[in-house]
């Protein structure tokens, strides 16, 4: 399956970083990572680290020329896994995922769009998901919670190629950074034909890797962990940005049931 990662050559230490997270935590995952680079020697730096596992596609370095080359050739209803540089596992429960990856190549249903396997409590908030028979099962009985819009969406998860495309076709080609696509992400509306889910329960944990242009204090870490260079001047942050706690199916069920509580008691207000 192909992997579709949104960098570019400054932040390449993300890139890699993330993809040495997969390497350590999932060596055996599914994925051929498609990783947009610039300059020549970047190219060489991600081939001499991780060989096969990348296809390096030539790109410009604006973010919506960088999507359109990494979606080139890929038909609208393939799916593959997305999952941009500002985001690196932490814990990933492989057997559970696997299952996951397994029953999401046998989708035949078009409009199911997006599988995500990892459900953070921003991603369960009332407005952000619907309930009841608005949820489907995987071939395993796991339940997976319809989203009402696109919150979350910059998280790494299984995802038809049609998402991708339609998002960024609605990003002008001058973006100046990652953070206008959150301005205008959320004043799109998700077209009924794509269908976007969250399995009930959370198989894995994520780290942030910056915060308002600084390194966050848990990526920096890890980056040292790894032995890997930090080649630009980044400023390190104090902040600590770690997202999906594991927690078990009995405690995801609990708050779901609370959380759907309060969706349909009377407003007090």
């Amino acid at each position: 399956m192909n992997a579709i990662v949104l960098t570019y050559d400054k932040y390449k230490i993300f890139a890699q970083h993330m993809l040495q997270a997969y390497q350590n935590l999932w060596p055996d995952n599914p994925f051929i990572f498609r990783v947009p680079y610039q300059e020549k020697d970047c190219y060489t730096d991600y081939k001499d680290k991780f060989g096969e596992k990348v296809n390096l596609i030539k790109s410009p370095s604006s973010i919506a020329s960088t999507m359109k080359s990494l979606l080139a050739g890929l038909d609208d209803d393939e799916w593959v896994y997305w999952c941009m540089d500002d985001r690196y596992p932490i814990t990933l429960q492989t057997d559970e995922i696997n299952n996951i990856y397994k029953w999401v190549t046998t989708i035949e249903d078009p409009e199911i769009s997006a599988v995500m396997f990892l459900n953070s409590r921003k991603g369960q908030k009332p407005e952000n998901l619907y309930y009841g028979k608005f949820s489907i099962k995987d071939s395993n009985e796991n339940i997976y919670r319809r989203r009402k819009n696109y919150t979350m969406i910059w998280m790494h998860q299984f995802m038809r190629v049609k998402v991708i495309r339609h998002l960024f076709n609605h990003f002008p080609e001058d973006l100046k950074s990652a953070k206008e696509m959150d301005y205008i992400m959320f004043k799109l509306s998700l077209p009924d034909t794509q269908k976007l889910y969250v399995l009930n329960n959370n198989l894995g944990v994520f780290g942030e890797s910056t915060s308002r242009g600084k390194l966050t204090k848990n990526c920096h870490e890890s980056l040292l962990k790894n032995k890997i260079p930090i080649t630009e001047r980044f400023e390190v942050s104090n902040k600590t940005i770690v997202i999906g706690e594991q927690t078990s199916k009995t405690e995801d069920l609990i708050f779901w049931i609370k959380t759907s509580i309060r969706t349909f008691l009377p407003n007090k207000n």
